[in-house]
């Protein structure tokens, strides 16, 4: 995909960039110009960026040779927003046209505050830091990428509501070229289980809005919470802990024909046997395989049957 100039996305945002000339980086307190499109589609955003990008660069060459030293960032990009509306609407052109609302420019967005947050966070606790790395973008993304003080309650507990529709892999290559918002609409198969529900998703959320409230409740920052987080799948009660097999499970998977004709080949009978020492024993796999048939596999005297002998368990081979 072809590269677009003054264009860059984040966390499923575009954005519009351009780089200050040197001389005016002074007077505006900013080495760039960053402004977001508030789109996640390319093709709204091409055109935006580029027409943007064309009044900035009229804009700043007019303060330039106005040797102007009582501006600001914003001021540029209000008068540049200003000439692609008004050309916009000259033109017809059709598209997503982001608001400059002055009472709100200077509020943050939520993926501001998100990177913040990860980048102050404790370094040392790296396993909560991947998490709060994989699900804040998310967080992001699906409660939309707004100015902190817009977010309400409802988005927080909406949030909750569609995150445990992910499936249990969503870094599988069917999702990698899709958004969370489309991943969650395609999934028809196991959502993610009670437990990271509430240990990874709820609880990365938790210690986001615990920070934010802290830092940023003088720039609006809502009082959120997370009670609203309620697990609502199929995947609860430990239904994944692992037990002991049924005796119709067992049956089923070692008197199958299948496993059958993998017994009564010499070149396969381990695809039946290995499984089968370690579900009777609870040996690894690993530590079955370093059975060595001449030292490990005695005689009963008793019953003329072979049988391995592993650690202090005994399996009666049925070979002789």
């Amino acid at each position: 995909m072809a590269k677009i100039p003054y264009l860059y996305r984040r966390n499923n945002i575009y954005y519009f960039r351009l780089r200050v000339p040197a001389q005016l980086r002074a007077s505006l307190k900013v080495s760039e110009i960053i402004q977001s499109l508030k789109t996640e589609s390319r093709a709204e955003a091409i055109p935006l960026a580029l027409r943007l990008a064309a009044s900035v660069t009229v804009t700043l060459n007019e303060f330039k040779t106005a040797n102007s030293s009582c501006i600001s960032h914003l001021e540029v990009i209000r008068l540049a927003y200003d000439t692609v509306r008004n050309d916009g609407a000259k033109s017809g052109a059709k598209g997503a046209i982001f608001s400059l609302d002055q009472s709100q420019s200077t509020v943050p967005l939520l993926s501001d505050v998100v990177d913040g947050f990860l980048k102050r966070y404790d370094p040392s606790n790296k396993a909560t830091l991947t998490k709060l790395n994989a699900t804040l973008p998310i967080f992001v993304e699906l409660i939309g990428n707004k100015a902190i003080n817009q977010i309400l309650q409802a988005d927080v507990n909406s949030y909750f509501e569609e995150v445990q529709k992910l499936p249990v892999r969503r870094d599988a290559k069917i999702f990698s070229s899709m958004s969370f918002k489309e991943i969650i609409a395609t999934t028809t198969g196991s959502c993610i289980a009670e437990g990271t529900f509430k240990s990874t998703y709820r609880a990365c959320v938790s210690l986001f809005i615990q920070w934010a409230t802290v830092h940023y409740r003088d720039q609006g920052f809502p009082d959120l919470s997370v009670k609203g987080g309620v697990y609502r799948g199929a995947r609860s009660g430990g239904v994944n802990k692992q037990r002991a097999m049924k005796l119709d499970e067992l049956q089923t998977l070692f008197r199958h024909k299948q496993m059958e004709r993998y017994a009564s080949n010499q070149c396969t009978a381990h695809y039946y046997w290995l499984p089968l020492i370690g579900l009777y024993t609870g040996a690894r796999i690993n530590e079955i395989c370093q059975l060595n048939p001449f030292t490990d596999i005695v005689l009963d005297n008793a019953s003329s049957d072979n049988f391995y002998s592993v650690t202090n368990y005994s399996l009666t081979a049925n070979h002789n």
